[in-house]
């Protein structure tokens, strides 16, 4: 989790609180899944973004002779005012944990999903509200690279990204500003399903 600020007041070892200079921040409240953001106080800091990551990673198969597909998803469950393109700002998606590093996400701000390049792919007619649940997938093939896809409320948004090159471990993560989320990683599928049917995924189209 990045730090709120210099003090790193709120932090992996103390994930709820408030940072002591007002700067927004999110608290993890990990009975639930939650992540709430705790806006800048009047008159203190700003809102700046907080970026979580998940404690492990999705890690490419061994000897596989089949597709392997990774995915989780986030419920969108307060967008605290402000306007999308001003200071609200959500992103999913996974971190490829090579020695260059590279982002593969959904930027709602920007309606786009980017490449480890960082180059920009937009969503057409995109939009989004309290309770919409944001869904990010990757898939390992028998053989080639991986690809990673998006959703939005159980359909897929925009095309899958084709890595250019192959990578064994991705981190997922979020960031967030002025936006709360409820996270779903499958751990109980039966009580909380995916809103996205896994079973039935197929990437047919890619940037």
């Amino acid at each position: 989790m990045y730090k709120c600020c210099d003090n790193k007041c709120i932090n992996t070892n103390k994930p709820i609180g408030e940072c002591i200079n007002g700067n927004g921040c999110v608290n993890l409240i990990n009975e639930e899944n939650n992540i709430k953001y705790v806006k800048c106080g009047e008159g203190k800091g700003v809102n700046d973004i907080s970026v979580i990551f998940a404690e492990n990673s999705f890690k490419k198969p061994q000897n596989s002779i089949n597709y392997s597909l990774f995915y989780f998803e986030i419920k969108c469950t307060t967008r605290i005012g402000g306007k999308l393109n001003n200071d609200t700002e959500m992103i999913i998606g996974l971190e490829l944990e090579t020695a260059n590093k590279g982002y593969i996400r959904f930027e709602a701000s920007f309606a786009s999903i980017f490449n480890e390049n960082e180059k920009k792919f937009k969503v057409p007619n995109f939009t989004w509200k309290n309770n919409d649940v944001f869904g990010c997938g990757l898939v390992y093939p028998p053989e080639g690279v991986p690809y990673i896809f998006f959703t939005q409320n159980g359909k897929q948004i925009g095309k899958a990204v084709l890595l250019k090159d192959n990578c064994d471990s991705f981190k997922p993560y979020v960031a967030l500003i002025c936006c709360s989320v409820q996270a779903n990683f499958g751990g109980d599928l039966e009580s909380e399903p995916f809103i996205y049917d896994i079973s039935k995924h197929l990437a047919t189209k890619y940037y």
